[in-house]
């Protein structure tokens, strides 16, 4: 996602919902973290946002699906898109929301993004495939602080994620301990 599209996709939630503040979720929350650096905002090959209303607001984060979401017109038309959602369907470490990055764009829109640590953790959670390339490039660009991802790993626990708990722990460790042996 370009930084045009992702400020064209705030753009348009933000006016189709009548909100000036939003959560952004999901892979893209990423680049929260670089809105104010020059960095490559095709991070993540995704041309899609998750965004959720402040406060939260089911009736909202439909009307964001439906009009801007993936597979509307406006994806069509413009190839990138945003779906909306709610924190609940995320899984993150306690506390998250006082760990939080805040950004304003074009003058008076205020985002929220979870911390890149917290953003990670929450991916590894949906223990989705195609987000691998994602963790592998927060890996391989020395994004995560592992200080601060360790301490978050030692208190995750969410009801849940069940018998998964420990597996998404032992992932996580498991690239930790990557990432340390050859840095």
């Amino acid at each position: 996602m370009t930084l045009y599209a992702f400020h064209h996709v705030i753009g348009a939630a933000s006016g189709i919902t009548g909100y000036r503040n939003l959560l952004i979720l999901g892979p893209q929350a990423i680049l929260g973290t670089f809105l104010d650096k020059d960095y490559n905002f095709s991070f993540y090959d995704s041309n899609g946002l998750e965004i959720a209303p402040i406060p939260e607001n089911d009736v909202l984060s439909d009307l964001i699906s439906k009009t801007i979401g993936k597979s509307s017109p406006f994806h069509d038309i413009f190839g990138y898109y945003a779906n909306g959602c709610e924190t609940e369907t995320y899984i993150f470490p306690e506390e998250w929301d006082n760990r939080v990055v805040r950004k304003v764009i074009d003058g008076d829109i205020s985002l929220v993004f979870p911390s890149t640590e917290d953003l990670a953790i929450s991916i590894y959670c949906a223990d989705r495939e195609e987000d691998a390339e994602f963790l592998d490039k927060l890996w391989d660009d020395d994004i995560i602080d592992i200080d601060i991802l360790y301490k978050l790993l030692q208190n995750l626990a969410d009801e849940r994620l069940g018998d998964r708990l420990e597996r998404v722990k032992a992932r996580i460790m498991k690239d930790l301990d990557m990432y340390v042996k050859y840095n």
